[in-house]
């Protein structure tokens, strides 16, 4: 037994030794490989110094060849005492140029996921540490610098530039810049992990910079890590999706009122938000939906502060206010600039705290940051936050008080690690924080593991007027459609679009545009577009009160339906054209074997397009919005769009179809039980009408008026739907278009029972209408106008309608002015009711799809004129 133990001690003792040997080993000179079962970074070290010759995709043998003309570092360390705090450019006066051609190579301690290769530079006596990470099945590598002084007497700082590498490469480069990844070849993405660095190709050469000058000393000073990658014979881009989607904070979604553009100055009270919190409660309620958050905007807090609540608006403090919102079923969310944009910086100034700006303090100052985190972690408690919009992050600071470099780019980079410093504290402090940074903010990806969403950027209320349309809100659209095609397709920057705010529904009593005012089908495209993009911040810029009882129903469905779909709009990007050119153009996403697809027709007239171009090859194409219906699309399956609509659809495969469906047919869900399930088929009127209904249970008889079933197996019924009525084949005519000398348009329309007649007349000047009428008596007709346009549409009632516009021409000659006239045609449809019997399943509320706004219609729009 003795000799037992003695074996196993000496065992141990050499198991040790052996770890110690394989840990900790002499750098000399000789070929280093850091790899993973993807990637290697091959690197050699000569007479002591170390070299990248190249990175290798162990999958495709593909290699990012590095010349030898090239660095792995360049930086510039120096004594923190000589730093020249007064003389532009600010630099620390003795330092010295590190490259590793001035460092000596010491060891090499090794690690399961991690290599540290150990320098010693000997003028400033400090140790430079250059270590890799891995992780297995990861096509990426990491690799970060830290620098120690080995004098823990001596404080070293580094200036104001740090080159982590300086490689020439042959390769086509792509993307790059501040704080996005730089692709080669369609291959490989470099980049440095932070959302102030700087990635780019410059004559040949791969250079990753930052702007430190930090201070350190026996405490070892970690830069930014770099990060490079490569895949499997596809697109790098989807390479990087990946890589994005693992350093992100876990995706989810939010939905949250925001008091902005509804209560502001004296009218933001506790009294008043909790008021407004009990109404969007009770208008949500009837369909089974709630708010995730009431956030309170601008003007709560008092300015003389570091953000200590008004107590005048909010007596009870932020416990009271959270008490009173959650009473209303929703968490309190606040606004609160991290710059202290807002306050009263001469208040600062009296407390000792030196502002960057008279508008904003300085988040690197060690009085402010220290306040601020003081109250931050009060209000988070107190209030039990949920939420924070980091609005105004103003970054840069020309102060030398504030421990960095008075210069635009160190001064930015001190200030975004304050921000997120402070960002993890608050998710530190509660883990299930969302953190949203806006104004100020750039799409990084490197600002993921920190937040939740960032601001689109662009002004807060703004319009593109240049594509002619009938509602408002389609410049709001267009604006906003523009732009993130801008980001996202244009630019290429690498963001997920689903982390991006866009400011949400806007119809509140502070507004630029009242979209009140609009009627139910531009409010309701305006609604269904913005939840289609996919954003997963769902926002409600409104008064509770503009908003009717219709109105609330296709919010709510809204909210419910973007929520079903949080995982497949977490991958949401644009497909189809540009929206910039006025094109058919959508977004989709997609997550196991589900999709959405989300599109928006610009154009006045309807666009006809092959399904398999909507990505809709799965199955069940289930339409949701502007009506439902169920197709199973065929190869030359053709969808279209009406002018000027969103249209939206989810794919599945047929297994996993929740319900009886009628396929082919637009079906409206009445209700869902059990055993028992009830649609409103709508259908065009006279004659039969053929369909099937599929079920994932057993169909018992299927019932209703005029209706008919021929079973072809347990889950498939044919219908045939009887109806005696006249058939709606009667045509819409227009006739006698024409633009007369004198300022005068005219035209006649046919219209029969069964349609819903408009006239739209496009000019291309902007023209007073003197007056209007149709059959000779005087009618109002809505006007909209744009950018070098103007659309009057005319409304025509049944039977002969004899239309006549006057305009002012203003000595414009009619011969001048171009005009195109649009027909559009509303055929409307029959309902009847199916009851359909069938083997228990599990019902599902019917409030789960948008409200089908067009149900009963079916609406084509065409050009039948110019000049």
């Amino acid at each position: 037994m003795k000799k037992f133990i003695l074996i196993t001690i000496a065992c141990f003792i050499i198991a040790a030794l052996a770890l110690l040997w394989w840990r900790y080993v002499p750098l000399t000179d000789g070929n280093y490989i850091v790899s993973n079962n993807k990637l290697a970074w091959h690197l050699s070290i000569s007479n002591g110094i170390i070299k990248t010759k190249f990175i290798e995709n162990k999958i495709t043998g593909e290699k990012l060849k590095i010349k030898d003309n090239s660095e792995d570092f360049i930086f510039r360390v120096g004594h923190a005492n000589t730093i020249g705090w007064q003389n532009h450019s600010y630099i620390i006066k003795d330092a010295i140029t590190v490259t590793p051609e001035l460092c000596r190579s010491v060891r090499l301690i090794r690690g399961w996921q991690t290599w540290k290769f150990v320098f010693y530079q000997p003028t400033m006596k400090c140790n430079v540490y250059l270590i890799f990470s891995t992780k297995r099945n990861e096509p990426w590598i990491r690799r970060k610098i830290e620098l120690q002084s080995c004098d823990p007497n001596v404080t070293l700082a580094t200036d104001q530039a740090a080159y982590h590498v300086q490689w020439n490469v042959s390769a086509k480069p792509k993307l790059g810049g501040k704080g996005q990844p730089l692709f080669l070849d369609d291959k490989w993405f470099v980049g440095l992990e932070h959302p102030w660095s700087r990635n780019f190709y410059e004559n040949g050469k791969v250079i990753l910079k930052q702007f430190p000058g930090y201070r350190f000393n026996s405490k070892p000073l970690a830069l930014q890590s770099m990060v490079v990658g490569g895949g499997e014979n596809i697109p790098v881009r989807k390479i990087m999706d990946d890589y994005v989607n693992s350093i992100r904070r876990p995706p989810r979604s939010l939905s949250l009122y925001n008091t902005w553009c509804d209560l502001r100055a004296d009218n933001l009270t506790e009294k008043n938000m909790t008021k407004s919190a009990k109404e969007i409660k009770n208008a949500l309620a009837p369909y089974d939906t709630s708010l995730d958050v009431f956030a309170v905007d601008d003007g709560w807090f008092n300015p003389r502060s570091i953000w200590a609540a008004d107590k005048k608006k909010l007596p009870n403090g932020f416990l009271g206010l959270y008490e009173a919102i959650n009473s209303q079923n929703m968490k309190l969310g606040l606004w609160l600039p991290i710059s202290g944009h807002s306050l009263d910086t001469s208040w600062g100034v009296k407390q000792g705290i030196q502002p960057a700006h008279k508008r904003f303090y300085c988040m690197s100052d060690e009085k402010y940051n220290k306040r601020l985190r003081n109250q931050l972690k009060k209000i988070i408690k107190e209030g039990k936050i949920s939420y924070f919009k980091h609005d105004f992050n103003y970054f840069g600071c020309g102060h030398n008080v504030h421990g960095h470099f008075p210069t635009m780019e160190q001064s930015t980079e001190a200030n975004v690690d304050a921000l997120i410093s402070v960002l993890k504290m608050e998710t530190k402090i509660n883990p299930n924080i969302f953190l949203a940074i806006t104004t100020g903010i750039w799409p990084s990806p490197w600002w993921l593991p920190y937040i939740d969403t960032i601001w689109m950027g662009g002004g807060d209320h703004a319009y593109n007027k240049k594509i002619p349309a009938t509602y408002g809100s389609d410049f709001e659209m267009n604006y906003r459609d523009d732009a993130l095609y801008k980001i996202v397709v244009e630019k290429g920057e690498i963001f997920p679009l689903s982390a991006l705010m866009t400011h949400g529904i806007v119809d509140g009593t502070h507004v630029a545009y009242p979209v009140k005012y609009e009627t139910n089908e531009g409010w309701a495209n305006y609604v269904m577009n913005y939840f289609g993009r996919g954003t997963l911040m769902r926002e409600l810029y409104i008064t509770p009160s503009n908003l009717t009882k219709k109105r609330w129903e296709i919010m709510a469905r809204a909210l419910r339906w973007a929520k079903s779909l949080d995982n497949c709009m977490v991958s949401s990007h644009f497909f189809l054209g540009n929206p910039i050119k006025m094109e058919l153009f959508g977004y989709t996403g997609e997550k196991n074997n589900h999709r959405y697809v989300s599109v928006r027709n610009p154009q006045l007239t309807n666009i006809n397009v092959i399904a398999s171009q909507l990505i809709i090859t799965n199955g069940i194409c289930e339409i949701v919005y502007p009506y439902h219906k169920f197709i199973i699309p065929e190869k030359n399956t053709k969808i279209s769009f009406p002018g000027e609509c969103v249209w939206q659809a989810e794919t599945y495969p047929i297994k996993n179809l929740k319900l009886p469906a009628p396929i082919n047919v637009r079906s409206e869900l009445i209700e869902s039980g059990n055993t028992e399930t009830k649609y409103k088929i709508s259908y065009s009127g006279g004659g039969t009408t053929t369909f099937n209904v599929i079920s994932p249970v057993t169909i018992g008889n299927i019932s209703g008026d005029g209706i008919q079933s021929t079973i072809i197996d347990d889950y498939n019924q044919q219908i045939t739907l009887i109806d005696n009525g006249v058939p709606a084949n009667s045509k819409t005519k227009i006739s006698g278009i024409t633009f007369l000398s004198n300022g005068v348009f005219k035209c006649n329309v046919s219209v029969p029972k069964s349609k819903k007649v408009k006239v739209k007349l496009l000019l291309d000047k902007i023209l007073k209408i003197k007056n209007s009428m149709i059959n000779k008596k005087s009618v109002g007709m809505s006007a909209n106008k744009g950018v070098g346009w103007e659309l009057i549409t005319i409304p025509c009632g049944k039977g002969s309608n004899s239309i006549v516009i006057a305009f002012d021409m203003k000595n414009i000659p009619v011969k001048n002015i171009d005009f195109k006239t649009y027909l559009s045609v509303d055929e409307i449809l029959h309902d009847k009711i199916i009851t359909i019997k069938h083997k228990k399943i599990r019902p599902v509320n019917k409030f789960d799809k948008p409200y089908p706004l067009m149900q009963n219609l079916v609406r084509k729009v065409s050009e039948k004129y110019e000049n």
